[in-house]
């Protein structure tokens, strides 16, 4: 009998499946962990496959079974082979992937002290009107049997439709999009006695869940990215918390996407996937049954036009209207959501914005184009001179202390889901501009998305924004996404973007100059050239 391996070597792309004799003595199965000679030292590698006959003339055998408890399941290696096709990466690289449970590129910072509505303990509380809705939605997703988009507005009634779908449930799984949400699910669904899966988690812990999932044992896990490679095999149920998060997105080779794994494995399994989301994608709403449970907004929102400050002969971006509405609703955040210098053009005939690079203004035509924009720092130090007698504080990712207390304090979108709203009595966008001007195609729906998160905590909201009347803006004011979907989906299909096309990116890094500047005569292989990334990007 002859075995298929996969090394466990990152990045083998010659050598992805090698042939070794089974040995007479023990038993070897696909899935198992075995120790393989290979070239001069010895290795461990995954049996995928068992057959009668090889190629290779010359085989070794295998030298023995490491660990039979931590073999992977046969929808474990056909997702190995679905994460390399998929990706492009090595079987090698996308087998450490699936073996280390999501262990690989996690970010090892230390997280900040968790706080804010994501991570406040306490009881799910829900209209006793709305719990009648919920099981119906709950019957809805159980008979489709297929990946559903799920819009909601509460985080508690989505909680509430975890715990119906858990229960009903042998095993389900939960994913959310960062660690400081943990503990709010965790808290939430105390009475299902969840396990709890990071990349913070120590090996042997790893190892503990590892085999809690794959026995049964546990019948819920909560947990990150990394969960999605799990043991499957007793999952009846996953839910994606707010889908649309670009953490679900793996940075590091294989560049995979969270939720078009997790809706790949329900289908496999013919289980329920919920794709939840305040502001779902487009192309998941276009490619999956669609649910919205939400309800409209009662924040209210102020929109202040920067054209009139500027067109008064004003500049820069701290309005007197801005700093007298934040002296209204004290302590108020403010949310400046971009670093660096410049990210945008602003015209000075139609004050219009444009992204960096842009010769012409696309609006009316002229070429009186001025760099607008300033780093987080600048800001913190205008707003200090500007309001002398309020407490600011700067808190985001350079950020080395935990959320400070004071009048005022100025966050980007690192801050958001870790801040206490009942804390505070407003919110102000210092520009919503610059993130409209983003060359990306994702640029609308990930505006949209951020707009919508500040809106839903049903705080005073004040926006400052060139383009008031920007599809957008009147969107995450009305929040009347069946109308923003239409237009996007026409104007994608138009295009070919997503879910129209695939839009890719090939990376190349490389010490030799040479190489990288071969790069793109290669680019058009199906599969990226030896040394580069293939990153999907939707």
């Amino acid at each position: 009998m002859i075995a298929e391996v996969i090394p466990r070597l990152r990045g083998i792309r010659k050598l992805e499946i090698l042939d070794y004799l089974v040995p007479t003595q023990g038993q070897i199965e696909p899935g198992m962990t075995v120790e393989i000679p290979f070239r001069s030292q010895t290795i461990l590698g995954v049996v995928v496959k068992l057959k009668t006959s090889s190629e290779s003339k010359r085989l070794k055998s295998i030298l023995r079974v490491v660990n039979e408890e931590a073999s992977l399941s046969p929808l474990q290696i056909e997702l190995v082979y679905h994460l390399s096709k998929r990706t492009g990466a090595p079987l090698s690289t996308c087998l450490l992937t699936v073996v280390q449970a999501g262990g690989v590129g996690q970010n090892k910072k230390e997280s900040q002290v968790v706080t804010g509505p994501l991570a406040e303990a306490g009881k799910t509380t829900i209209a006793r009107q709305r719990l009648p809705m919920l099981k119906k939605t709950v019957a809805r997703i159980q008979s489709k049997k297929e990946p559903v988009v799920l819009r909601y507005d509460q985080t508690q009634e989505l909680a509430a439709i975890a715990s119906l779908l858990s229960t009903q449930a042998k095993q389900s799984l939960i994913l959310v999009p960062h660690e400081e949400a943990l503990l709010w699910w965790k808290e939430h669904l105390h009475h299902l006695h969840p396990v709890i899966y990071s990349s913070r988690n120590k090996i042997t812990e790893q190892r503990d869940i590892f085999q809690a999932v794959r026995s049964g044992q546990a019948k819920v896990i909560i947990g990150t990215r990394g969960a999605i490679f799990l043991p499957p095999d007793h999952w009846e149920a996953i839910l994606v918390v707010d889908e649309e998060h670009t953490s679900y997105h793996q940075d590091q080779n294989p560049r995979f996407q969270t939720v078009e794994l997790a809706a790949w494995l329900a289908q496999g399994l013919h289980i329920p996937c919920v794709l939840s989301s305040q502001s779902p994608r487009v192309a998941s709403a276009y490619q999956f049954a669609y649910i919205d449970i939400s309800q409209p907004p009662s924040a209210m929102v102020n929109l202040i036009n920067l054209q009139d400050w500027w067109t008064s002969g004003q500049s820069g971006l701290l309005t007197d209207s801005l700093l007298a509405w934040v002296k209204e609703h004290l302590p108020a955040v403010l949310v400046y959501n971009r670093k660096g210098e410049f990210r945008w053009l602003r015209c000075l005939d139609c004050q219009q914005v444009s992204p960096l690079g842009t010769a012409e203004c696309p609006h009316c035509h002229s070429l009186r184009l001025k760099p607008s924009g300033m780093g987080n720092q600048k800001v913190e130090q205008l707003l200090k001179q500007l309001l002398p007698d309020l407490t600011i504080n700067r808190w985001d990712a350079d950020s080395t202390t935990p959320l400070p207390s004071g009048d005022v304090l100025l966050t980007t979108s690192f801050g958001l889901p870790r801040i206490p709203w009942k804390e505070y009595r407003g919110i102000g966008v210092i520009s919503v501009d610059h993130q409209l001007a983003i060359p990306d195609f994702r640029t609308n729906e990930r505006t949209l998305s951020f707009l919508t998160s500040l809106i839903r905590t049903n705080l005073p909201v004040a926006m400052q924004t060139s383009s008031p009347s920007h599809p957008v803006i009147t969107t995450a004011i009305s929040q009347d996404y069946a109308s923003f979907y239409e237009m996007e989906l026409a104007l994608r299909k138009k295009l070919h973007y997503p879910p129209f096309g695939i839009v890719v990116a090939y990376i190349n890094t490389n010490t030799r100059a040479a190489v990288v500047r071969k790069f793109p005569a290669e680019s058009s292989l199906p599969l990226p050239p030896e040394g580069s990334v293939l990153d999907i990007l939707e």
